[in-house]
């Protein structure tokens, strides 16, 4: 599944441009592939590594946590990636 993530901040690593592709890749084998459940093209967190020079994929799981879950991000941010 492949989308677009526009970036409103980094919290951590690299600065980005406005908008990055997207790709999910899974082992599964379905046609037509899923759509993106409705939370994911809402405003969130998003934990990205890099495929290739223009494309991400998620770092963990999916990738994406809510925005919400916000200060627990940046308290871990702090103690462990700094």
């Amino acid at each position: 599944m492949n989308g677009v993530v526009r970036v409103d901040e980094v919290l951590y690593g690299d600065h980005l441009p406005r908008e990055i592709e997207f790709r999910f890749i899974c082992k599964c084998q379905r046609w037509p592939p899923p759509h993106y459940p409705k939370i994911y093209l809402e405003r969130g967190l998003w934990f990205l590594r890099h495929v290739d020079e223009h494309t991400w994929r998620p770092s963990d799981g999916l990738g994406f946590h809510l925005l919400s879950d916000r200060a627990y991000w940046e308290n871990y941010i702090r103690l462990y990636k700094r």
